[in-house]
C-alpha cells in the first residue's frame, strides 16, 4: 500500500506547475518588454509587471538547482537557464551558490546567503538589492571551483548583458533598457533576498550543522504561500530539497508533529526577533 507521507517526499518525474512557470513567465516577461518599449503598455505598468515576473521566475530557477523540475538532467537544466533570463542570472553560478547555502546554512563566510542577514539593520535593504552581486564577487574569487565550460558560460552571459546594454545606449534606448530590464531585475533580487534569504533564516544564529531543524523555520500563516511562492515552508525545503515548491505545504501538514518534536519552529511574519533556543538532544527524523 502506498504511504501518502512517503509519497509526498518523492520528486515527480515532471513537476508540471514548475515547468509551466519556467516557460510561461519568461515569455510573459519578454512580451512585457516589447509592449513597454513600444508604448503599447504604460511604462510604469511595464516596469511593475516585469519586476513581478522576474520575482516569479526565481521559483523554477531555484527548483532546477535541485533537479526538482524534470528528472532528465539536460531538460531540467535547460528550464533553469530559461527561468534565469528575467533575473539576468547565469544558471551555473546560481546553482553552485545556492547549494553552498544548503551545505553551510548560517555559517560565517561559507554561506553566501548570509549576506542578506548580516550587518546593520539600516543597511539590510542595500544588501538584499545586491545579493546577486555578492554571488558574482564570490564567483570571481572562487572561479577555480567551476568547470571550464561553466566559467565560459557565466562570463559569456555577463558579457552579453553588457553588450546589450551598450547597444541599447548606442541606439538611444538606454533608458528603456535601464527601466525595463535592469531595474526589474534589481527590484526582484531585493524582494527575493528579503523573502527567501532573510525572513526564513532570521536571526541567522543557528548553523544547520548544529541543528538542521532550527537553522530555518516555518512562517505562520497560509496566506503567505502565494506571495512567498511557498517559501513560508522554508524548513521543508531544506529538509527535503527534491520536493517541488508546490508540495512544501502538504509535506509540512503531514509531518508537522514529527518536525515540531525535533525542534522545528513556527514563527510569526513580524514581531520580536527570534531568540536562540537551547538545543535538545533528539533523534534524527527518518526520511
Amino acid at each position: 500500500m502506498n504511504d501518502p507521507r512517503r509519497a509526498a517526499l518523492r520528486a515527480p518525474d515532471v513537476a508540471w506547475p514548475t515547468v509551466f512557470l519556467a516557460l510561461l513567465v519568461p515569455l510573459a516577461w519578454l512580451a512585457t518588454l516589447v509592449l513597454g518599449a513600444s508604448g503599447r503598455m504604460p511604462l510604469p505598468a511595464a516596469v511593475a509587471l516585469a519586476s513581478a515576473l522576474a520575482y516569479l521566475t526565481f521559483t523554477p530557477l531555484h527548483d532546477a538547482t535541485h533537479r526538482a523540475v524534470v528528472r532528465r538532467r539536460w531538460l531540467n537544466d535547460l528550464l533553469g537557464r530559461i527561468a534565469g533570463i528575467p533575473l539576468l542570472a547565469p544558471f551555473p553560478a546560481f546553482r553552485v551558490m545556492h547549494l553552498d547555502h544548503h551545505k553551510h546554512v548560517n555559517e560565517e563566510e561559507a554561506d553566501p546567503d548570509l549576506w542578506s542577514g548580516s550587518g546593520p539593520s539600516l543597511l539590510l535593504p542595500l544588501r538584499w538589492a545586491t545579493q546577486d552581486l555578492h554571488y558574482y564577487a564570490r564567483f570571481f574569487r572562487e572561479r577555480e571551483r567551476f568547470s571550464r565550460a561553466e566559467q565560459v558560460e557565466i562570463v559569456a552571459l555577463v558579457g552579453a548583458q553588457v553588450l546589450l546594454g551598450l547597444a541599447a545606449v548606442a541606439s538611444g534606448k538606454g533608458l528603456l533598457f535601464l527601466l525595463l530590464v535592469l531595474l526589474p531585475a534589481r527590484l526582484a533580487t531585493a524582494a527575493l533576498a528579503f523573502a527567501f534569504d532573510y525572513l526564513p533564516h532570521r536571526p541567522h544564529r543557528i548553523p544547520a550543522r548544529e541543528d538542521r531543524f532550527r537553522a530555518t523555520h516555518i512562517l505562520r500563516g497560509r496566506w503567505l504561500t502565494l506571495p512567498l511562492m511557498a517559501q513560508n515552508y522554508h524548513l521543508v525545503h531544506h529538509l527535503y530539497p527534491a520536493v517541488p515548491f508546490y508540495g512544501y505545504g502538504k509535506v509540512w501538514h503531514l509531518y508537522r508533529e514529527d518536525l515540531l518534536a525535533q525542534g522545528a519552529r513556527e514563527v510569526p511574519l513580524w514581531g520580536r526577533e527570534l531568540a536562540e533556543p537551547e538545543p535538545e538532544a533528539t533523534p534524527a527524523l527518518a526520511t
